[in-house]
């Protein structure tokens, strides 16, 4: 059921469905919030996501309401652009982190609003008495995580974003190895400073291999050295693979300019505990410029075309189905896939 508030405002004589966009829009830069129009571009271009939040039954004073009001406009406005003046001041309301006209991190902007809609829309798993004796009985200690954490849990972002890992202790001196499970909305990738292409594989080969673990004492016999591994147990249905692209290096913050060449189409097998994991690219968050200064802009595949979305300017792309390009971005900042 679509939801009401903006069925009402929309006739049954002119009401279309939102789940296919028209014809793609702009969004207007009123002060630095770039940042803020390329996440919205990018969560509004993700079809099976809009479609599920237009439907959302949601408070009309929450953050997720006035979000769905600006897909709305996006969806129904006839302009070429929007103006996102009130929709940049209600995001700054609800997350007074974020200050008008200062640059700001898209990432974190994304993981904010993703965490802002889990929480307002949160339909936690009741379970009976014998719900909860089979769960205490599986012998798969990742699914009896997984359903423990839908108890408290279950919403649009944890059905679409949310996977799980598995990190792997192993003692040097021992062999005892210790499991932790914990759940992940974002792949947050370290890159190395050098001018060679790096090719997204090789960077999420070096991303999940083992490495020494700090500052650990072993549980059994208190030894000092440890490696630490992580395999994906739960796949998320939309992938999001962000780059750390600024470091600290002798005191000061620099950014990190690696190239990356990813494909369309990234196959996850070597990373996980399952097979047949294949996602395909849906957007491209870019990043030009500096420490100091910097633009963002996000590039989205809109009902079988791709297209660029610089604030207000709106421009078809032509991406080649290549194995592995830069699709224009040698130095991709965030990318979203979704699961084939």
């Amino acid at each position: 059921m679509i939801n009401q508030n903006y069925m009402q405002r929309t006739s049954s004589s002119t009401f279309q469905s939102p789940y296919y966009a028209k014809n793609p829009k702009g969004l207007i830069n009123v002060g630095n919030n770039c940042y803020l129009n390329s996440i919205i571009q990018m969560l509004y271009n993700l079809e099976p996501f809009r479609r599920e939040l237009l439907q959302l039954d949601t408070s009309p004073v929450s953050f997720t309401q006035k979000l769905i009001h600006h897909f709305w406009e996006l969806y129904q406005s006839d302009r070429e652009s929007i103006n996102t003046k009130e929709f940049y001041s209600q995001f700054l309301d609800t997350f007074p982190q974020f200050k008008y006209g200062q640059q700001e991190d898209a990432h974190e902007c994304l993981m904010n609003i993703l965490q802002m809609i889990g929480q307002e829309n949160n339909y936690p798993i009741k379970m009976s008495f014998w719900d909860k004796v089979s769960q205490f009985c599986c012998i798969n200690e990742s699914i009896q995580e997984w359903e423990q954490n839908r108890q408290r849990e279950n919403n649009i972002i944890t059905r679409y974003f949310i996977g799980q890992l598995k990190n792997i202790i192993k003692c040097d001196q021992c062999n005892f190895t210790l499991e932790q499970f914990e759940e992940f909305q974002s792949i947050n990738i370290a890159l190395e400073d050098i001018t060679k292409t790096q090719y997204l594989n090789e960077v999420l080969d070096n991303h999940f291999k083992s490495s020494i673990l700090n500052m650990y004492k072993c549980k059994r016999c208190h030894g000092a050295v440890s490696k630490i591994q992580n395999i994906i147990t739960v796949f998320p249905r939309v992938l999001v693979l962000s780059f750390k692209r600024f470091a600290q290096n002798n005191n000061q913050i620099q950014r990190i300019n690696a190239n990356i060449a990813f494909p369309l189409n990234l196959v996850m097998d070597n990373y996980g505990e399952r097979s047949d994991n294949i996602y395909a690219l849906q957007s491209i968050i870019h990043h030009t410029g500096s420490v100091n200064y910097g633009h963002y802009y996000a590039s989205c595949k809109s009902k079988n075309n791709w297209y660029r979305f610089d604030d207000w300017q709106v421009d078809k792309l032509d991406i080649e189905k290549k194995q592995y390009d830069t699709f224009g971005t040698p130095t991709p900042y965030i990318l979203l896939y979704i699961r084939k």
